[in-house]
């Protein structure tokens, strides 16, 4: 059974229907269920969400509304007054009737429009507690507590370099500019966190060769000497010749996950090495996932053309379509590339995955163990969220489906149905 996460209520929807749905609101236009849905919604955004969602119902310009809803204390009391209320869970009321206004203090003269909104905003602060939804925030809550106390954060730019003499260089720590000279290669880590190889001595051996590996919460970009880029996502490497003169093919070996775009040469096939297979290309994007603990190796064509091949098996790809490589051999297939490209564009993308999947991603980048409790969910799941968010709030999102539940105990996370 397939559970669609709508992990971002507020990102997910587009903002004219946000705004349609506001408005149905303020003119008493909204059913009881669909009020209470909006409410519990509201409570789950942030207050700049929630200012800048405002000012779109009031104004047709949103960013000077900003200004004067910043402006407004009272509108800022009743925001403040609103999150408050969500993390003390202090009152847990079951009553689930759901005021649709409130009297706005008379002290202080309103715009007849205005008037309305703040009424709305009172309302949705009473309404999140009397609906039972503290029960939920406290969980929340309590979740981002376990994290915060486990100090576990997402990703960030993290990698080891290993050059041809052995010498180990951290890369995060390292300064920008120039890191070492290698057989005829400057190698150079720039403002933005890349690693740039640069060839001073075209005469240089090609023997030598460096290794880049980034552990799980890491993910690195290097430019090889040929000028091809290579993105490494977490728990991955890559070893490569520190210069490609007078080689006549272009030989990396991959292990994990990466993607690729590379240098056109036709008469130098630029070709990636897994532990299953091998990909030829002449210049082209494509990516690879080849972790040791998925049970396929995956290559997804972008751009170009690539030939995967295995045993005895051989296959050419064309742009969008992906190879999987199994103990059965390899089968051709269209490519979801938005969920293939997800990770190296900032954020998770679950398509039909079930959640030892799901889990695999996330142990990953967060750089956690998990560990499954009991019957494991037999559910597929479908969503999108970054994967800058606290590993807290991505939980909760697979937790609002009700088929999985997750603990946090240091940096594991025990997960059961």
């Amino acid at each position: 059974m397939k559970r669609i996460l709508y992990i971002n209520w507020y990102i997910l929807k587009k903002h004219s229907d946000l705004q349609f749905l506001y408005r149905k609101y303020i003119n008493n236009q909204l059913s009881a269920d669909e009020i209470r849905d909006l409410l519990v919604s509201l409570g789950k955004i942030s207050n700049e969400d929630l200012n800048t969602l405002t000012a779109e119902v009031m104004f047709e310009t949103p960013d000077a509304a900003i200004d004067t809803l910043q402006e407004d204390d009272r509108l800022q009391r009743i925001l403040a007054n609103v999150k408050l209320q969500q993390r003390s869970g202090a009152d847990e009321s079951t009553d689930q009737s759901l005021p649709v206004t409130m009297n706005t203090p008379a002290e202080m003269p309103l715009k007849p429009f205005r008037r309305k909104l703040y009424t709305w905003l009172s309302a949705a602060a009473a309404a999140i507690l009397i609906a039972g939804s503290v029960i939920y925030f406290s969980t929340d809550y309590s979740l981002e507590k376990q994290a915060e106390l486990a100090n576990l954060k997402p990703g960030k730019n993290k990698a080891e370099l290993t050059l041809a003499n052995g010498r180990h260089i951290t890369l995060d720590d390292a300064i920008y500019g120039n890191l070492a000279k290698d057989a005829g290669v400057q190698i150079t880590k720039t403002k933005d966190g890349e690693l740039v190889y640069q060839v001073t001595d075209a005469n240089a051996p090609t023997d030598a060769r460096n290794t880049i590996k980034t552990p799980y919460g890491g993910q690195y970009m290097v430019i090889l000497p040929d000028q091809s880029k290579v993105w490494l996502n977490a728990g991955s490497s890559l070893n490569y010749p520190v210069s490609f003169a007078d080689a006549k093919t272009r030989n990396v070996t991959l292990t994990g996950e990466a993607y690729f775009e590379i240098a056109k040469d036709k008469t130098h096939p630029f070709v990636v090495k897994t532990v299953k297979q091998q990909v030829e290309v002449l210049g082209t994007h494509f990516n690879i996932n080849s972790y040791a603990d998925e049970p396929a190796t995956l290559t997804t064509l972008l751009e170009g053309s690539v030939s995967v091949s295995a045993t005895s098996a051989h296959h050419i790809l064309k742009p969008g379509e992906q190879s999987m490589l199994t103990g059965q051999g390899i089968s051709v297939a269209p490519a979801n590339t938005e969920e293939v490209m997800a990770w190296k564009n900032g954020y998770f993308r679950f398509n039909d995955e079930k959640i030892e999947s799901v889990m695999r991603k996330i142990a990953r980048w967060y750089n956690v163990e998990i560990k499954f409790e009991g019957e494991v969910s037999e559910e597929e799941y479908n969503g999108k969220i970054s994967k800058f968010k606290n590993i807290a709030e991505v939980l909760e999102m697979l937790s609002e489906t009700n088929t999985v539940h997750f603990k946090i105990n240091g940096r594991r996370i025990l997960v059961n149905k």
